[in-house]
């Protein structure tokens, strides 16, 4: 494996002597997979590769930590940071490079004409991690960290070792940089020890504060030494601040994704989605409680009556498994239960003939004779759906604008029941 794999990578795997997450051991599998592939490939091993049989292990799902901007600013504004640390972080703030491309940033790469960073290798390999270059724009808060850096810089590099050369990747720029958030102020708390007490051996020598104001040991008098505990972010997480505030004030996970430079962009949504603005507020804010919210009807109207649909029906509530009880009588039901709209776009009925034709030859609808046997207000409330009608011909074949509603949507009737309706009508208002 040594022969086959990069020294970098076989040390780190052998290095490892603690309990392993999930993530490091699905890289260990991976490493592993890849030195069997390698030599056969290589002709130093022959057989199936036995890591393809090793299921990877199931990585839990963590919200990407990052820095808040007031947070940033603390940061870059750190006195006792070196100018080389501070351009590095300003750099990888305002642009969201990773760290292998940021180490492997080159003069050349920089057009300050033009205001654009080429990024086109990580580290020095050939190519980025997704195997593309991308442009990122220089922002106007970045460019005087960037130019300082360029001038700066003896060798070809931007961000170049003490020996002028590409920066080692095992570079602790995590360490550097908790410890420049702790100075920052950036921190969840403060560990206030007393050494004196340490050095004897007692237990409560330690004590944990949320400020870092001077406080002595309640054992021996002494002055405690106070520690600040930074939060835990790794320099990753710069790059997901990057995305985080550009989300938080306009921008979109298309331009998220163009920036940080996303293979798939189901990468980027999956990743920053929740921090959008709104992201499911309005689905949240759908829900009814709490809210007493008057209802539009009586208690106990007819459910499609609620929703806007033209319901007129006295039938008795029938058991389930059989149809509606029948009605006793027609009398005083109005033309109502006969008018009942449906989502039904029926051409005329085929019992129109039973009319008299119009004066000038034209055809009509038996719905078109309904219009006139009732204009009271009560049409107006239950026929939904319904707008004010043309001219109507009458059964007297002389036209009227006694029905001021045309019926959109209708059902089929009967000849019988057509009577029996047309008999009850005339006692209440004679037809014209």
């Amino acid at each position: 494996m040594y022969r086959v794999l990069p020294r970098r990578r076989t040390d780190g795997i052998c290095s490892q002597h603690e309990e392993l997450s999930p993530k490091s051991l699905n890289n260990l599998r991976g490493f592993l997979q890849s030195a069997f592939s390698a030599a056969d490939e290589a002709g130093k091993y022959n057989g199936l590769n036995p890591v393809t049989k090793v299921k990877r292990r199931k990585v839990p799902e963590r919200a990407p930590m990052f820095l808040e901007a007031w947070e940033a600013d603390r940061l870059l504004q750190l006195h006792p940071l070196k100018d080389i640390w501070r351009r590095l972080f300003a750099t990888a703030l305002f642009t969201g490079l990773r760290k292998g491309e940021l180490l492997g940033l080159k003069k050349t790469d920089v057009h300050r004409e033009r205001r654009q960073i080429l990024v086109a290798r990580s580290y020095d390999h050939g190519t980025t991690k997704s195997k593309k270059e991308r442009i990122v724009p220089i922002a106007d808060g970045l460019v005087r960290y960037l130019e300082a850096a360029i001038d700066a810089s003896p060798s070809e590099y931007v961000f170049p070792g003490p020996d002028g050369e590409m920066m080692a990747e095992d570079t602790k720029v995590e360490v550097i940089l908790r410890r420049a958030l702790g100075r920052a102020g950036v921190v969840t708390g403060y560990r206030h020890s007393c050494r004196r007490c340490k050095a004897a051996g007692v237990e409560d020598s330690v004590q944990l504060a949320t400020d870092a104001s001077p406080r002595k040991c309640s054992l021996c008098g002494v002055q405690m030494w106070c520690k600040p505990m930074p939060r835990h972010l790794r320099f990753h997480d710069l790059r997901h601040t990057t995305a985080t505030l550009i989300l938080a004030h306009g921008g979109t996970l298309w331009e998220v994704q163009k920036i940080l430079g996303h293979s798939d962009p189901n990468i980027t949504a999956k990743v920053y989605a929740h921090l959008v603005p709104g992201f499911l507020e309005t689905a949240v804010n759908r829900l009814p409680i709490g809210k007493r919210a008057k209802p539009n009807t009586a208690p106990g109207a007819h459910a499609a009556q609620r929703f806007g649909q033209p319901v007129v029906s006295n039938e008795v509530e029938a058991p389930k498994g059989k149809g509606p009880a029948p009605r006793k009588s027609f009398e005083g039901t109005g033309p109502l239960i006969w008018l009942r709209g449906q989502d039904l776009n029926l051409r005329p009925s085929g019992y129109e003939g039973d009319f008299t034709q119009p004066a000038d030859g034209r055809r009509h609808s038996c719905f078109q004779s309904f219009r006139v046997v009732r204009r009271s207000w009560e049409s107006t409330e239950v026929h939904i759906g319904i707008r004010e009608s043309p001219l109507v011909w009458t059964r007297s074949g002389q036209s009227s604008r006694r029905a001021p509603y045309r019926i959109l949507n209708a059902i089929r009737i009967a000849p019988a029941d057509l009577k029996v309706f047309l008999a009850a009508q005339r006692a209440v208002t004679p037809l014209t």
